[in-house]
């Protein structure tokens, strides 16, 4: 049955613009974890990263199956805001248990902000390569180079 559903589903460039968000999210951790911010914020506030990309991703995703897949499209969404959920944990997760032999690499923590900003970038990369229809990958593209500089200004105050 999963195997259906891959080939159904995936094609060689999602599996790909998956591993390439997963790299980048990996990056981002480490950004994370050479920042002076305090280990107990990630974990204390997940819920301002977590709860609305699990949600953005959520009813995106049950937009765009509700047309082709009505039946299903609830679980389309609620599995794609659970998979961005538990991704960002993960990821705030991995970067508290890196954060000490991190934090002992001189020069790193001077850099953290351009580390943060490629593991975003290569999300991102990750993200508009997952999109199949042109269209939503054109507006993803806009919406996500118009994020990436408000992020890296408030990264670097």
């Amino acid at each position: 049955m999963l195997h259906a559903w891959w080939n159904t589903n995936m094609d060689a460039r999602r599996a790909i613009s998956l591993l390439i968000a997963v790299a980048g999210g990996a990056v981002l951790a480490l950004g994370f974890a050479a920042s002076p911010i305090p280990t107990s914020w990630p974990f204390g506030s997940i819920t301002v990263f977590a709860v609305p990309a699990g949600l953005g991703a959520a009813i995106g995703e049950y937009r765009r199956r509700r047309v082709s897949d009505p039946a299903r499209a609830p679980l389309w969404g609620l599995a794609s805001g659970a998979w961005v959920a538990a991704s960002l944990v993960a990821m705030f997760g991995m970067a508290v248990l890196i954060r000490p032999a991190v934090r002992g690499i001189p020069g790193l923590e001077d850099s953290w902000p351009a580390i943060f900003e490629g593991g975003l970038l290569v999300m991102f990369v990750g993200a508009v390569l997952w999109e199949r229809d042109a269209r939503r990958r054109r507006f993803g593209t806009l919406l996500g180079l118009a994020v990436l500089p408000w992020s890296a200004g408030s990264s670097r105050r």
